[in-house]
């Protein structure tokens, strides 16, 4: 059995965005260690799509960025017989020094070239040799463990699986990404409304500390109606988001993660391109403004102040679209 060892430090979402690669990688080789953001490889090994996870900001990984590498990591990387970087430079000193250390070590470059249009998965996958030139999403599938943890959850929160079950999420690791506040509220009122829904609010650490007020307000106003999920571990945040009928969110790590366990998702696009990047999923749909002006890419979403791509969409519109795709689980008449 050959060994591949994978270094991948990018967020959740560029990660999960890398699995059509990964599970190609661990077909051809049969072992993979996968170095990445701790939560997000361990989310992954347990789901059962590496096989070894370690964290590339501990400490094991510091001198692989420099000069010289430490002898236990020579060590420790010699033991492959092949490597892979996700990167965006090909010519970096990570790279550098894996392939002093792995003669057989590949550069997967993250970022299609300026102007050029293809959805980020792919340009991954091609960069690999004997690629299927199909990008099939692997789903993420949680031991029962974790479901059961999920389950009980649910349970002790106020849901007794007769209504439907929404999983909303309206951060990201940016801001400038956001459909706003005021907008899922609104949303959240028309859900409950119409549908009269189990509602669980996700946030976590990246989320700007009034999101986070108002979904725990949201919360107590509709006990045993709703829950709000704040800085749980990724693998029990998929066991929840997997169990719901629906996924709302924006462009968003947490919105890869839904598409990828099969949940089926709106996801809200403004400023970044869901050509390249839309959520790989059986069931997504994106919902976006239609404004001649986006997307506009990240330079120029930080220059915008009035991000109309982002507070044209009403939530009646988000609401609609909803009701079409997913009415047969979610809405009744």
């Amino acid at each position: 059995m050959r060994k591949t060892f994978i270094h991948h430090d990018g967020a959740l979402g560029d990660l999960l965005i890398s699995l059509p690669a990964i599970a190609l990688l661990r077909e051809k080789s049969g072992f993979v260690h996968l170095a990445g953001g701790i939560d997000a490889v361990e989310l992954l090994f347990e789901a059962g799509m590496i096989d070894e996870a370690s964290s590339a900001g501990s400490a094991r990984y510091v001198s692989i960025y420099g000069d010289e590498v430490m002898p236990a990591l020579r060590d420790f990387l010699s033991g492959f017989d092949s490597a892979v970087v996700f990167t965006t430079r090909a010519d970096s000193p990570l790279v550098r020094n894996i392939a002093s250390i792995v003669a057989e070590t590949r550069a997967i470059l993250t970022i299609p070239p300026q102007g050029e249009v293809q959805h980020v998965a792919g340009f991954r996958l091609r960069q690999l040799p004997d690629y299927a030139d199909v990008v099939a999403p692997p789903r993420l599938s949680l031991p029962s463990e974790r479901l059961e943890q999920a389950r009980k959850y649910l349970c002790s929160n106020g849901h007794d699986f007769s209504r439907p079950l929404i999983s909303v999420h309206p951060g990201s690791g940016g801001a400038r990404k956001c459909w706003p506040m005021g907008s899922y509220c609104s949303l959240l009122e028309i859900l409950r409304r119409r549908c009269d829904p189990f509602i669980l609010l996700f946030s976590g650490p990246a989320e700007d500390e009034a999101i986070t007020d108002v979904l725990q307000t949201y919360a107590g106003n509709h006990p045993r109606r709703s829950a709000h999920v704040r800085n749980i571990g990724l693998p029990c945040v998929a066991a929840l988001i997997s169990m719901s009928d629906m996924y709302i969110g924006n462009d968003s790590g947490i919105s890869h993660l839904a598409a990828s366990s099969g949940t089926r998702s709106l996801a809200f696009f403004g400023p970044t391109d869901p050509l390249l990047w839309i959520p790989l999923g059986e069931h997504v749909r994106v919902v976006k403004s239609g404004m001649e002006c986006a997307p506009c890419g990240d330079d120029k979403s930080r220059e915008c102040r009035e991000r109309k791509c982002l507070s044209s969409v009403s939530p009646e519109c988000l609401y609609a679209e909803a009701r079409q795709f997913f009415s047969d689980v979610l809405f009744r008449e």
